[in-house]
This record gives C-alpha cells, structure tokens and sequence, in this order.
C-alpha cells in the first residue's frame, strides 16, 4: 500500500465531490447532502474550506475537512474525519487532522473546534493537541499555551456598540464558541433546541450552524446575529412561523453582552410582523427567570399557558409570553 497526501479547496471536481458525500453519509449515517453547495464553493465568501484527502491508486480512503472563517481567521472547525475501514491502523486519520492543523496555524488561527463522541478518535485528538471544553464533547485546539476556559475569556474581551444583522455562512464557526461560552440559564434558544453547558452536554460543534440553516430553508422563520464593531459574534435569535402562523421569538447573548439583547430580540419580532404573523410569541421554563425579565423589558407579557420545549435532547415545561409591541 502506497498512500498520497492532497489538499484541496473549492470548488471541488464534481466526481470526487459526488464520491465524498456519499462515502461520508455511509460512515456517519447521517445525510450528507446540505453540504454538496459547501464542496462547490458557494460559501467561499464566507468561508475558507480545506480537504486534505488520503488516496490510495485513484481510491480516497482518508479525509478531513477544515474550514476557517473569514469575518473571523482566528476561528476554525475541523470535520469529516473518516478512514475507511479496511486502512484503519495506519494513521491515516493523524495525519490528514496534522496536515489541516498545521495549516490553520501557520495562516494565522488560533482555536481550532471538533466535535466527536468517540473515544478511540479523542485519543488521536489529545495527542495532535486538542482538548476537551467543559460541558460538550467539543475540543479545541489552541495556538497558545492558554486552555479552553482562558482562550474563551479572552476572545470575548470587546465592547459595543452591536450591530444586528440577517444570520448567514459567514457564523458557521464563529457560533461554536458563542454556545460553549458557560450560561446560567437553562435554555438557550428553544427554537433551535440549544441549551447551555452549565446544564447540558453540548453534542454539536460543526452541526451547530446547520440547525439555523434549517430555520431558513424550510421558508418560515429566520435568524439574526448581534455583531461588535470588531466583527466579535455575541447572540443570536430566531423567529420561527408555526402552523397557526404564531410566531415564535427566542434568542440569547454571551453572558458579558446583555445591551445587545433589545436588538437581537427586536429583529425577530420585526421579521414577525413583515410575514404577517397572527401573533408573537415566545416560551421560557421557569429556572430562567432572567430570561423572562429580558423578555419582559421589550414589550412581552406573561401567560399562564404551558408549552413544552426541548433543551439538551430533554423537554420541559414553559410558560408563554405574548409580545404586545
């Protein structure tokens, strides 16, 4: 067996493109094709990406997939992982995740982000350097000496003002320190089902962003980012249209940037009233108290009324707030 290293970027030929996405969604059981436009480049404004392919004669028998954000070089998310299964043990998945890493440092990077659940492959990560976030199965790996917990604290060191803007590509990653960042509340935003790491165990890195997605394309809802004059992502909310045509309002902040909470939460209900929403809406479960007083503050009153909603793979009991803006 002689094996060759290939680094590519988008887009990528459309064959070999076809080939990934299938080899992908069999290792991972999961469907792979919301990432065809990634492989063709459609993000390449937004986003740089990186493959690094194993290759045996014509066959890809290894790969990793490094995409670094441009609104933020600092930020990248290393995925896609595989090793087919008669190559494994020969450090095949070491050396495409060395190769990638190398290469986001030497341009600049300073945390790279990985999601796994798996034992056998965190030991490979811890040895190349990655380590574990509390709260998540997220590791990071860092430019400096600095852990996860200081990395976090400094890179959320900026001040306002805060810009709201249409949520897009370009927070792909830059959203995955934002829901790593410790949050006393329970829920994060029950429109996506994002909960915090001081209570559950944060199960998505690079799958964080295509929950937003979804918000979108299905057509009814939308979501918003809250931006520092240095480019710094600090929340996010959504508006999500249910059936009845209620709209639904949730979002969230880093805990130190609170006075971009008005803002965040008034795109959402402004999108509400574009799309004609019969009413607006959000829920919030009773341990989050400072959420409801948030809520409160921007023109949303109380109601007895429960709604379940999900956090951490869980479902809790909530109360409605209706906005009578």
């Amino acid at each position: 067996m002689t094996l060759r290293y290939e680094t590519l970027g988008t887009p990528l030929p459309e064959r070999l493109a076809g080939n990934l996405l299938t080899t992908w969604a069999t290792i991972f059981e999961t469907p792979y094709d919301s990432f065809r436009p990634i492989l063709r480049g459609d993000e390449s404004e937004r986003n740089e990406d990186t493959y690094c392919l194993a290759w045996d004669g014509e066959q890809v028998v290894g790969s990793s997939h490094l995409t670094i954000s441009r609104a933020d070089r600092r930020l990248g998310g290393l995925g896609e992982v595989v090793t087919l299964a008669n190559y494994r043990g020969y450090g095949i998945a070491a050396e495409v995740c060395r190769r990638v890493r190398d290469s986001f440092f030497e341009q600049g990077g300073e945390a790279l982000f990985l999601g796994t659940d798996n034992p056998v492959a965190r030991r490979v990560y811890e040895r190349l350097g990655w380590k574990q976030l509390a709260g998540s199965n997220v590791m990071g790996n860092f430019s400096t000496a600095t852990g996860p917990e200081a990395f976090l604290t400094l890179y959320f060191a900026t001040e306002g003002p805060f810009e709201v803007v249409s949520g897009s590509a370009q927070f792909r990653i830059p959203m995955i320190p934002l829901v790593l960042a410790p949050q006393s509340g329970l829920v994060l935003d029950a429109n996506s089902s994002l909960g915090s790491t001081h209570h559950f165990v944060q199960r998505s890195c690079m799958g964080l962003y295509p929950r937003y997605q979804e918000i979108t394309t299905q057509g009814r809802g939308a979501w918003f980012a809250a931006v520092s004059k240095e480019g710094l992502l600090v929340g996010l909310s959504t508006a999500v249209l249910d059936d009845r045509l209620t709209c639904w309002v949730d979002g969230f902040t880093h805990p130190s940037f609170r006075e971009a909470w008005p803002g965040l939460i008034s795109a959402a209900t402004q999108w509400a009233t574009r799309n004609k929403a019969a009413e607006t809406a959000a829920r919030v479960v009773p341990d989050d108290g400072r959420k409801r007083e948030m809520l409160e503050k921007v023109g949303f009153e109380a109601e007895e009324e429960a709604h379940s909603v999900q956090a951490g793979g869980l479902m809790f009991p909530s109360r409605r707030l209706s906005w009578a803006g």
